[in-house]
């Protein structure tokens, strides 16, 4: 939304939860707030999206159908852990499970993951 609204796009950002970035670090996500307001990006929380049409999107804010008008839809609907590998290794050998495959996460914390197995092996 940052980046699209810097280039001069109209911009509508909507979120499913209470707030916007909030798994960012604090003093980055107070900085793209300030430079999403500075760049007047309407934020929604609490908004579910129901369906991309061609017209926009349509989301639910408290049970109601809200229309939001739009030609370009970009999702960023996050991510989750895929353990199929783990569930088919359990019982045939030893590993250990680290970063993404546990939940997801940054980088950093699967690094210290890696970092804290090597150091038991």
């Amino acid at each position: 939304a940052d980046f699209l609204a810097e280039q001069g796009k109209k911009v509508i950002l909507t979120e499913m939860l209470s707030g916007i970035a909030l798994d960012a670090e604090l003093i980055t996500r107070a900085v793209l707030i300030d430079r999403l307001y500075q760049q007047d990006v309407p934020m929604m929380t609490e908004l579910t999206v129901k369906e991309i049409t061609d017209k926009g999107v349509i989301g639910i804010k408290n049970g109601v159908e809200l229309p939001i008008g739009g030609d370009t839809v970009v999702l960023a609907i996050g991510s989750q852990a895929n353990k199929k590998l783990e569930k088919a290794l359990k019982d045939k050998t030893t590993f250990y499970t680290i970063g993404d495959c546990v939940e997801p996460r940054k980088v950093t914390e699967a690094v210290r993951e890696g970092f804290d197995i090597a150091l038991k092996i």
